[in-house]
């Protein structure tokens, strides 16, 4: 097994140790014990994009993350600095290499998603992590797999029209979110497993 292998390896496997007990815990109490769980792996892993040379991935991940604690400054600021962190991330976009350019997208997509109010923080922060660690197509084919996977197994009826009125995003009632089905850490370990099976199997896109 050569180094590279080993590194992807050891990278599901942290991934799984770190996704898996926090999994376990969402299921029982629909939160995570603490922030800092989910926080802490998500700057870690903006320092490997990094490392990876992967700075405009990691650069619009950290973004997002600040503009998403302005509930903090005043609530003049709040718009203006939600404007300013959206047209960083779009603008970083091309500096994205080709490789990485569906993670960089998916970063803000995520970050959006939790915005509208269709994702709680906690899975957004989880969900921007695998996008840093693995941020290409595949991963987000893993995501709609699991996704769809969960919703099927958990008979929830999924209805687009319950997620948009009148053409425009908004955010969705505790009874819509539920129908949809929540995103939720178990979904997102799950993606991982069957990230790692699609990449052994040698599924590229």
């Amino acid at each position: 097994m050569s180094s590279e292998e080993m590194l992807s390896l050891a990278l599901f496997v942290l991934t799984l140790l770190w996704l898996a007990p926090l999994a376990l815990y969402d299921l029982r109490h629909r939160a995570v014990p603490h922030i800092a769980f989910v926080a802490v792996p998500c700057v870690l892993a903006m320092g490997y994009a990094v490392w990876r040379g992967e700075w405009p991935l990691a650069l619009i991940a950290l973004i997002v993350v600040g503009v998403s604690e302005r509930h903090q400054l005043p609530k003049a600021w709040r718009g203006p600095v939600f404007i300013a962190g959206l047209l960083a991330g779009l603008g970083l976009i091309p500096f994205a290499s080709p490789e990485t350019l569906p993670g960089a997208l998916a970063v803000l997509g995520f970050w959006l998603s939790f915005e509208l109010g269709w994702w709680a923080g906690a899975d957004a922060l989880a969900a921007i992590t695998l996008a840093l660690l693995w941020p290409d197509v595949l991963l987000l084919i893993a995501l709609a797999v699991a996704h769809l996977g969960l919703s099927l197994a958990r008979r929830r009826p999924i209805r687009p029209s319950t997620v948009l009125r009148a053409g425009l995003p908004r955010m969705l009632t505790p009874s819509e979110l539920s129908a949809l089905g929540e995103p939720g850490l178990p979904a997102l370990a799950l993606a991982v497993m069957v990230y790692a099976a699609l990449a052994g199997i040698g599924v590229q896109v």
